[in-house]
């Protein structure tokens, strides 16, 4: 969900969870926002899910200098269920 309203780069780029490559900036550029999500989804599969990492709190560590990063992420899970 975009509960604040999407970003920039899910609006104008399809692009899910800020994949970095080519053709909206710095980042990819998906022809649909299908394309974008099965891209992210995929991205997870291959950098973390295969490593046993499966829950914030285990992607953190790899996935974001924030120590907090997971907790931020379980809130807004939290928030966008209550929609």
């Amino acid at each position: 969900g975009c509960k604040w309203g999407c970003s920039r780069l899910v609006v104008e780029c399809n692009n899910v969870g800020g994949q970095k490559g080519n053709g909206c900036g710095k980042y990819s550029y998906f022809n649909s926002l299908d394309e974008g999500i099965k891209s992210f989804i995929d991205n997870l599969q291959r950098n973390y899910i295969n490593y046993g990492l499966t829950t914030p709190e285990q992607i953190n560590p790899k996935y974001a200098e924030d120590p907090n990063w997971a907790k931020k992420v379980n809130k807004y899970i939290e928030e966008i269920k209550t929609l």
